[in-house]
Formats: C-alpha cells, sequence, structure tokens
C-alpha cells in the first residue's frame, strides 16, 4: 500500500512538472470548495486532480484577461536563509513556520505566489506557489522588526578604554 501511495505521489509530481508553466488551470484556484463538492472534483485523490489539471492545461486555454492578471501577480523574490524568510516582489517579508521550512528551503525564485488565510492563529497565512501547488504557513514580518533583523555572526562587546591608574601601593613600581 506505501509502495503505490509513493507511485501516485512521483506521478503527481512529475504530472505537474510537466504543466505548462504559464496560465495554468489549478482546480482550487478557479473553483470555489462548494463548486468542487458539486462538481464532484472534491472527492478526487491528489493524482487524479493533478490528472484533470494536466489534461485541462493541455486541451484549453486560459482566457486572456487571466493572463494578464497573472503578468501582475506577487512573486517569491528572495529565498532567505534556507527557507525561513521570504521576501515577495511586492517587498513584503514573510517568516515561515518552522514545520514548513522544508518545502520553502527548496523554493528557487521567481514563481508566482498567492496568499490565503491557513487555520493557524501564529502563522495565519498561507504562501501558495501557484506553479507547484505547494503551500507553507506563514507571517508577515513588519519592516524594521526584530524578526527581520538578522543575527550577527559576531558577537557584540563594546571596550571601554580604561581610565588611567596610579600604581598600586602593594605593586612595586615598573623596572624594579
Amino acid at each position: 500500500m506505501a509502495k503505490k501511495l509513493l507511485i501516485a505521489s512521483a506521478v503527481a509530481a512529475m504530472l505537474v512538472q510537466t504543466t505548462p508553466s504559464f496560465a495554468l488551470i489549478l482546480l482550487d484556484e478557479v473553483m470555489s470548495k462548494d463548486v468542487q463538492s458539486k462538481t464532484g472534483v472534491a472527492n478526487l485523490t491528489p493524482l487524479q486532480k493533478a490528472a484533470l489539471e494536466d489534461w485541462l492545461n493541455a486541451n484549453f486555454e486560459v482566457k486572456s484577461s487571466k493572463v494578464a492578471s497573472q503578468a501582475q501577480e506577487v512573486m517569491l523574490s528572495i529565498n532567505i536563509e534556507g527557507g525561513r524568510k521570504l521576501q515577495l516582489s511586492d517587498g513584503t517579508m514573510w517568516e515561515v513556520d518552522p514545520n514548513d521550512v522544508v518545502q520553502s528551503s527548496v523554493w528557487i525564485t521567481p514563481f508566482p505566489i498567492r496568499i490565503v488565510p491557513s487555520d493557524s492563529t501564529d502563522y495565519p497565512f498561507l504562501l501558495v506557489n501557484k506553479t507547484s501547488g505547494v503551500s507553507v504557513k506563514a507571517r508577515k514580518v513588519a519592516p524594521g522588526s526584530q524578526a527581520e533583523q538578522k543575527p550577527s555572526s559576531e558577537p557584540t562587546t563594546t571596550i571601554q578604554p580604561a581610565a588611567p591608574t596610579q600604581p598600586s601601593s602593594t605593586q612595586p613600581p615598573a623596572g624594579q
């Protein structure tokens, strides 16, 4: 059973990778949960859903208005600290949930990102890689906040010049 699941996951990944990276039809983006439930799409396995998306992308073109809107999308600009932080093309900085850094650490820029609410209180947003469909939980980092500042690799120590001292009476003068 585990072997079949592994094979199904590999096939789904190949299907996603062979789909053109422009103007993709991703069912989770073009269909609400209600419509997916009514049409039966919600009952598809991930492999079946990927196969349907692949077939749709191979046989249909997305309306040009959708393509135009994708040109103005938010993109991943910089992957920072091995996926712990992500900067988007709109200048926003995001801290990724430590449990999701495994996924974000391999994200190579640029690709379109969709931002949606998550069910987490600590990381209230999902950053969705629109090319692969993989998402990570994240929270927006305010500019200049402590979370955005990179820790220095050098310890910060301030050395104050010593005040001139008088030789102590218990120590002999220098040179004796």
